[in-house]
């Protein structure tokens, strides 16, 4: 999980079954790239979504939509050399990070999974306000942050 407060383009990609999620705001935004919601919501989602409730006013948690993508789930990969991750996991994981996000006091995130065989990449433009997701390297959905104060 990284966050940022400078007016340029920040990132994560290479989001095949893994999932990403941008939570942003004004000139701010943390942006993180999770292999699986369900075991990093220690390490990964809380840190993320505390960091963000302190930076952004309590009263405008509602009104702020995290974007969430990736998470192919045609792509499975191994997490343990005697076990594969499949299917069934990967949307297991979407559930959890939507759950999260939405436990959490933000507003319905806005959600691009990726089809198959596909990476996507979650961007934050923070000199433009606006994050949006791309499907390798075109451009599938483009959302403004949110201003208000």
């Amino acid at each position: 999980m990284g966050a940022c407060d400078s007016p340029i383009l920040f990132y994560t990609d290479g989001l095949g079954p893994c999932i990403g999620v941008c939570i942003a705001w004004k000139g701010w935004a943390a942006i993180l790239h999770s292999s699986n919601p369900i075991m990093d919501e220690m390490d990964l989602f809380k840190p993320m979504i505390e960091e963000a409730k302190r930076v952004i006013p309590e009263h405008l948690h509602s009104s702020i939509r995290p974007v969430v993508c990736g998470g192919d789930v045609d792509e499975p990969w191994e997490t343990d050399p005697d076990e594969d991750f499949g299917e069934d996991d990967i949307l297991l994981c979407r559930a959890k990070a939507i759950e999260l996000l939405t436990q959490s006091g933000f507003g319905d995130p806005f959600v691009v999974w990726s089809p198959s065989g596909i990476t996507a990449a979650v961007v934050a433009d923070l000199k433009a306000a606006e994050v949006y997701v791309e499907h390798e390297g075109e451009e599938v959905g483009r959302w403004p942050i949110h201003q208000g104060g």
